[in-house]
Order: C-alpha cells, then sequence, then structure tokens
C-alpha cells in the first residue's frame, strides 16, 4: 500500500514487481508507481475533480466511493463503493467503507475485504507542512513546489486540505485493532517517517517474509462471553496487581478476566527464591507466606487445567523448569520479554547466562505466540531467536485522566513552586543515577528558580533514596502514593520525569524495553522531562513523537537547561501535555491493549477440541533432498532387543545412555531442522530427544526435549532448531536420563528441513512458479510445497494451492488436507 510521501524516493520501486500493490490520488504521476499498481483509489472530492482526466485514462482497477462518479466514469474495471466518514473500520467494503481523515483508512478496508492477510506500507511520511492553525479540511492554495509529496509538481497549481496526523492515527487505530483480531498484520516500510502505530519493517525482507497464518477460529473480531476467555496459567516473578511495573501491566492485561480462569505461579526471587501460587480472589501476602515445592506447584496447575501458558521469561531457573514441564505435557505457551536481562546477565554471569539463554531457546521454538515489550526489541530479538515478535505494551483509559488545565495554573512563586515528580523504581541498573543527575539539576536552580523534585519510590528504595537525594535543596522523597491517589497525583504535578541510565550495563538492561508508566504520564497532559541514552527504546520513542522535553546526552548544562525551559515556558507545558495525550488517545489506550492480549492468547489456546491432538499432516515421511541416514550408535549399555527396539541398561550417575536414530547431513548455517520421534517403554522411564552438533573444538547448538514415559504408552517428541553456526552433520539422539532397565521402542517419524530455511537458501528469483514446478519435476515436493504455498499467500490464486495439493500428495501425506492446513505448514515452522 503506497503512500505518497517524500520518503517513498528513498524506496527501490522495483522490488514491487509482481506485488499486489495499492495507489492513491495523484501516485499516477510517477511512470514506476504506474508500471506496478494493481488498485487504485481516490475518495476526496477535489482531487477527483482535478485528477480526472489522468484517474480515467488509467486502466487500472479502480475502487471509488459512488458519489465521486460525476467525476469518475464508469468502466469494466471501475467500481463504486458506498463509503462514509463514520469512526469505524468496516469489514463490509462494498457497503459502508469509512474514508475518515485519509483514503489510507478506505485503502486498509479494501485490502482487509480482498482477504490481504499482510499489508505493507511504504511512503507514509506521517507529517505535513502546511501553515499552522490549520483545521483539517481547510482549503490550501499550493503555488510553490510541493514539499509534502514524493513529487514537488504533486499539488503544485492545485488545491489541497489540510491534515491531521493525530485524527490520521486513530483511523488507523482501529484498523490495526481489526486486522489483530484476525490474525494479520500490517508493517510499515516507509523510509523514516513519524507513523510508528505499526510494526517497522524492511521492504526487502518483508516481501520475502510469509503472511502471518490464519488463525483457528480467525475471522471475526473476539466477542466471547467472558467465561469462554481460556484458562491463563501465568507464569511470572511478579504476582498480578503488585506495586512493580510488571505487576501493574499484568493487572491491564487481564482487565476484566473471569478471575476463575486465572491461576498464577510466581517467584519471590530473595537470597532463597521460593515458588509460590496466587488466585485472583486472595491476596498477594497470603499467598507470599505459603511457598511451595515444585510437585506441589505442578499439582495445583494440573487440578487447574490451563489452556494456554503466559510466561514471562526472568533469569530463574525454577520458573524455567516449571514451564519446560508444562510445555511438555502440550500446553500452548505464550512468551511475552518486557527487559533485555539475558543482556545484562551475559555482561555480569557469562555461564549461567548460556544455560538460560539455551533454556530460552528451547521455549522459543516451540512457543505458540512470542511478544516484546516495544518494536526494537521485536525487531532484535528476530535476530537473535528467530520466529516472529510482535509488541504489546502498557495502555491506559484516557477518560480516568483529568487533563491538565495549564490556565487555572497560578503563577509560579515560593509558595506555589513548579513541581516535576518521578513515580517508580531506583534500580541502580536501571535509573538510579539518572534521577540523581536530576535532583542535582534541581538543586543547582534553587538560587534562581521555585522549583522542587518530588521522588516517589517503593519501600525498599527509600532509605538509600533519602539518604543520597533527600538532603539535596528542592528534593523530597517519598513512598508511592495510594493507587487511589496516582492519577490525582499525576495531573497535580507541573512535569513528570521519566529517567534511564547512561552506563552499558543499565542500556544492556533497559535500551529495548518502553516503559510501563509513559502512557500514564503522557495521558495526564502534564509535560514529561525525559532524561536518558539515546539507545532506550522510551526515550527515542518520546523524541521521535515530540512530546516530550528529551535529553538524551549525560551534559549537565544541557539538563539544567531543559529544566529551566519547563519552569519558564508555559506554553512549552502546554504544548507537550497536550501532544502527549492525543498519541496516547490514538493508540495507547487500555482497551486496545486488552483486546490484542485477549486475542493472542485464544489464537494460541486454539480449539479447545484439538487441543493435543496430532496434525493431520504428521505421517511418517523423510523428506526429499534431506540426506537423513538412520544410525544406531549406542554406547556399551545398550543392545538391539527387535525390530526398532533396544534394551536401555540403567544409566550410570554421571553419564545417561545414549543413542544416534538419525544423522543429517549439510551445511547448517541458517537452515532450520524438524524432527519428529515416538517412543514406546516398557517401564517408567525419562529420556531426552535432542538434535544438535557441536564441533571438536567445542561450539554446541542444538535443541532438546526431555519426556516422561509411562509403562506402554507412546509419546511423540518433536524438535526444532534454528542454526546458526555451520556444521557438516547433525544428528538426532536418545539419551535415557532416568529409570532402571528399559526396552525402548523407536519410531521416527519425519526429520525434516522447515519452510523458514528454504526461503532462506531460496534467493528471491528463485521463489516462483517456474522454479516450484522445475522443484516438484525433480522429486523435491518439499520445496515445491513451499514456493507454491509462498506464492498462493502472497498473489492468492486458486491453482497455487492446488499445486501445493499435489506436491503434499508426493510426500505421501493423507488426502483431504486443506488449502489453510498447507498454508499454516509453510508459514510457520514445520
Amino acid at each position: 500500500m503506497v503512500g505518497n510521501g517524500p520518503s517513498l524516493r528513498k524506496n527501490d520501486l522495483n522490488l514491487l514487481e509482481g506485488v499486489d500493490t495499492i495507489t492513491s490520488n495523484f501516485a499516477i504521476m510517477s511512470p514506476e508507481l504506474e508500471k506496478h499498481a494493481r488498485y487504485f483509489t481516490v475518495v476526496n472530492d477535489l482531487v477527483a475533480k482535478q485528477g480526472a482526466l489522468e484517474f480515467n485514462a488509467s486502466e487500472k482497477i479502480k475502487f471509488i466511493p459512488f458519489w465521486l462518479a460525476n467525476y469518475v466514469n464508469e468502466g469494466e474495471n471501475t467500481f463504486f463503493v458506498n463509503a462514509t466518514v463514520k469512526p469505524a473500520f468496516s469489514a463490509d467494503f462494498v457497503n459502508s467503507a469509512s474514508w475518515r481523515s485519509t483514503v489510507s483508512f478506505f485503502n486498509l478496508q479494501l485490502a482487509y475485504a480482498i482477504g490481504y492477510r499482510k499489508v505493507i506500507m511504504i511512503g507514509f511520511d506521517h507529517s505535513y507542512v502546511q501553515p499552522k492553525g490549520m483545521s483539517e479540511g481547510t482549503l490550501i492554495s499550493q503555488v510553490e513546489d510541493d514539499e509534502n509529496h514524493f513529487d514537488p509538481r504533486y499539488f503544485k497549481g492545485k488545491d489541497w486540505q489540510a491534515a491531521d496526523t493525530v485524527n490520521m492515527e486513530k483511523s488507523y487505530v482501529l484498523t490495526k485493532e481489526a486486522f489483530a483480531a484476525d490474525g494479520r498484520e500490517i508493517v510499515n516500510c516507509t523510509v523514516g517517517g513519524k507513523l510508528e502505530l505499526f510494526r517497522r519493517g524492511d521492504l526487502a525482507t518483508e516481501l520475502a517474509t510469509p503472511a502471518v497464518p490464519m488463525a483457528a477460529g480467525a475471522g471475526t473480531p473476539v466477542t466471547a462471553p467472558k467465561d469462554e476467555r481460556p484458562k491463563v496459567l501465568i507464569v511470572d516473578s511478579t504476582p498480578v496487581g503488585h506495586g512493580s511495573a510488571t505487576g501493574q501491566i499484568k493487572k491491564v492485561f487481564l482487565g476484566d478476566w473471569p478471575k476463575e480462569r486465572i491461576l498464577q505461579v510466581w517467584e519471590n526471587q530473595s537470597a532463597k527464591p521460593t515458588l509460590h501460587v496466587f488466585r485472583p480472589a486472595e491476596s498477594i501476602a497470603s499467598s507470599k507466606a505459603t511457598p511451595l515445592e515444585p510437585a506441589d506447584i505442578l499439582r495445583q496447575c494440573e487440578a487447574f487445567a490451563p489452556d494456554v501458558v503466559y510466561f514471562r521469561p526472568v533469569p530463574s531457573e525454577g520458573l524455567f523448569d516449571l514451564v519446560a514441564e508444562l510445555k511438555r505435557r502440550g500446553i500452548p505457551l505464550v512468551l511475552h520479554i518486557m527487559d533485555d536481562w539475558q543482556e545484562r546477565l551475559r555482561l555480569q554471569d557469562a555461564p549461567r547466562h548460556r544455560a538460560l539463554e539455551t533454556a530460552l531457546q528451547d521455549l522459543v521454538n516451540g512457543a505458540a505466540r512470542l511478544l516484546s515489550i516495544s518494536d526494537p526489541m521485536s525487531q532484535a530479538f528476530e535476530k537473535r531467536y528467530g520466529g516472529r515478535w510482535s509488541a504489546l505494551a502498557n495502555g491506559v483509559d484516557p477518560d480516568l485522566f483529568k487533563v491538565k488545565d495549564w490556565d487555572a495554573r497560578p503563577p509560579v512563586t515560593s509558595d506555589n513552586p513548579f513541581v516535576i515528580r518521578y513515580m517508580g523504581g531506583l534500580a541502580e541498573d536501571m535509573n538510579l543515577a539518572s534521577v540523581r543527575d536530576v535532583a542535582e539539576a534541581v538543586a543547582a536552580l534553587q538560587d534562581t528558580h521555585n522549583l522542587r523534585l518530588e521522588i516517589n519510590t517503593m519501600p525498599w528504595y527509600l532509605d538509600r533514596a533519602r539518604a543520597d537525594m533527600g538532603t539535596l535543596r528542592g528534593v523530597t522523597v517519598k513512598p508511592l502514593v495510594e493507587d487511589a491517589d496516582y492519577i490525582r497525583t499525576l495531573g497535580e504535578s507541573d512535569a513528570l520525569l521519566i529517567a534511564y541510565n547512561f552506563d552499558p550495563l543499565s542500556i544492556a538492561y533497559t535500551g529495548l524495553s518502553l516503559a510501563n508508566k509513559m502512557p500514564e504520564c503522557l495521558a495526564s497532559g502534564v509535560p514529561v522531562l525525559a532524561y536518558g541514552p539515546e539507545q532506550s527504546a522510551t526515550i527515542s520513542t518520546l523524541e521521535t513523537l515530540g512530546c516530550a522535553q528529551t535529553v538524551t546526552r549525560r551534559n549537565r548544562a544541557s539538563l539544567l537547561e531543559a529544566v529551566r525551559a519547563l519552569v519558564e515556558d508555559r506554553a512549552l507545558c502546554r504544548k507537550l501535555g497536550a501532544d502527549g495525550r492525543a498519541y496516547v488517545e490514538a493508540h495507547k489506550t487500555r482497551e486496545t491493549v486488552e483486546r490484542i492480549f485477549e486475542t493472542t492468547l485464544r489464537d494460541a489456546a486454539g480449539p479447545r477440541a484439538e487441543r493435543g491432538a496430532p496434525c493431520a499432516f504428521e505421517t511418517p515421511f523423510f523428506a526429499p533432498g534431506i540426506s537423513a541416514t538412520p544410525r544406531h550408535d549406542m554406547d556399551a549399555g545398550i543392545r538391539p532387543a527387535g525390530e526398532g527396539r533396544w534394551h536401555f541398561a540403567a544409566p550410570k550417575a554421571a553419564q545417561p545412555r545414549w543413542m544416534a536414530v538419525h544423522d543429517i547431513s549439510g551445511t547448517t548455517a541458517g537452515r532450520s531442522y524438524k524432527a519428529c520421534v515416538t517412543l514406546r517403554s516398557d517401564a517408567a522411564a525419562m529420556v531426552n530427544v535432542s538434535l544438535a552438533r557441536h564441533t571438536p573444538e567445542g561450539p554446541y547448538e542444538g535443541g532438546h526435549s526431555y519426556v516422561e514415559l509411562q509403562a506402554g504408552v507412546p509419546s511423540t517428541v518433536c524438535v526444532a532448531v534454528s542454526f546458526k553456526q555451520a556444521f557438516e552433520k547433525v544428528k538426532l539422539q536418545i539419551d535415557l536420563v532416568k529409570g532402571g532397565d528399559v526396552t525402548l521402542e523407536v519410531t521416527p517419524r519425519y526429520f525434516t528441513e522447515t519452510a523458514s530455511s528454504v526461503f532462506h537458501r531460496l534467493p528471491e528469483a528463485e521463489q516462483t512458479l517456474r522454479h516450484g514446478n522445475q522443484s516438484y519435476r525433480n522429486g523435491d515436493f518439499f520445496t515445491a510445497l513451499c514456493i507454491y504455498m509462498h506464492l498462493d499467500q502472497t498473489i492468492g490464486l486458486r491453482f497455487y494451492a492446488e499445486n501445493g495439493l499435489m506436491a503434499a500428495a508426493g510426500l505421501g501425506w493423507p488426502g483431504g488436507l486443506t488449502r489453510e492446513q498447507l498454508r499454516e505448514i509453510v508459514a510457520g515452522p514445520l
């Protein structure tokens, strides 16, 4: 979907070859765009009137509001639709599409109606050079070159109407909600620009990446009654509703979720960590008073029978072990990481980092959904761990915040000083040093300005903060205000402080995070003083949005000047407060956050009838093109016991008994594999199934899965790995970890490359129908299937899916697979 901003000149438009492209208005000026465009729209009466000649000459497929038929002629490629200016996203495009504030809103509803699962945006600079004070729709006569569009002639000599990006964003928020509720996505590949609502991406990369598969039951927004929401087991270090940021954000996510459908396991991370169970109907204090053993915790989890596990990974072996155990029981998993503790741990404790990083990668590989706290974190984690990450951060109800009335604020005097408030933690590896810098700046201005800094923090930080900063002139340190007084206290402030440290360890920990209190501070209409490094996602977001007084260098003079400007310039305070409030109303509402959270968990949990059932396509096969060589290498404690059966002697304490089942050859760098094996034991045992390799020098990479076997009960185990290093051979290995003498029946089901690695090794030029047909003729049915279904998703012609079914038959998969099942196979790890 093409916006017409000046940044369009920075995109390689040759990448649009063969891509369904929607253009609008005077995009028709560009021969390159006209060459690639498939659909064309115009909704503005003034634009249609001035461009009627060019628009009618175009042979593109046109979608036009019916009331523009006096300018745009009828024709076999022109479709007239009803259109409104209602502030609502419509799934019924023909009868009620809205064009409120921007043609792009109309276009996004068009893309949704056609059925696209992924929409890529380019040329959306989201800023306009226009006379100040113009309200939306005010007539402007453009005499000079046009600075707002890709061609200086765009509106030169024409009339246009003033734009309002705040109202545009309100429409985009409705769009994002509708797409998210249906499991679809919008990616902003504009080079630069100020539209930060949608996930950012690179055009070439996103065009090569398949769309998100349609989730089970998708197609309509979430409207499920409360008692039908999934039963969610939360695993985290802070209970829901705890005074910490993560305790509060979970409270926002869950909203009015039925209390009986929530159970939480949390860890009191004291000198000796203890595990606790928390139910929303009880108090945190009573939960904390009852530590439990892991076995008791697991029994309570099993009795609760969750539909989905929501895990916020933290450096806790106890919580990781619990979640791994739940994952082995087949419960769908949603991961949500809110700060980069992994990078901090790497700098502090490398051996422990390696162990937890391996465990985290294991969970990522098998997670149903992956969430981060910010778009920069999503992008960083996709490179680090693989998978597709989506950002979900805090939201607020703006109506709860009474916007500060600056006209009613009396003049700043000694009796009525300018009050800056800081509310939050004072951790050494997050924000303590920077809050201290601001406190010292306030103290330094006491002789010339009536100014006070009030620090409100948690009980465990109070004593140190009072000793460290409470003695400075103009600085007071207090406990956090009560919940009932929090919103009122924010609004009574003259400025609110958000601060992050500048040292490498703090940047490693918080650089990718988004402050949970940011939307609350902005909703109050009070200006925010943002002090921290530009590497901080919070600070850079506020600076980009232009709705805060930002200082991104640790420079005393710059900080003093920023504080001084707030105290002296009431107009600046009013503007920053209003801009911050508008940003929250546009895309940080609590309702939006709750809906996305619920949709994510519902999609992860899936239909209850299907939970735990094997996928229809998991039939025994070995994908052509993959050299999977059967092996039965084993240590001295294992001997054959019949066809596909092996007798394992009891493992020694120091060394489990092991056997290698299959080898796969060929360099592994950048490729992904999945192995699946069914095991049956004649006695209770625990085995570890691993898919891994290491070189003689020692680098190890791989994945594994533990499984507890009950006597005579078959269990199917799958292990998926995305390799970063280059190995010439990896192996599927089974270790007997616990149990006496057992006979193990081993049935390999499949061992194959995944779709992601097919697309990694295939140049974009070979992701074509011709190469798919060639792969099919060569017997490489899996590569052919991936290409066919990739084309089916990106172009949508029916015969691609039919070719995919033929390729699936060549793999020996059962008949009756649907188009949606094939799409799911190719869009995610196989």
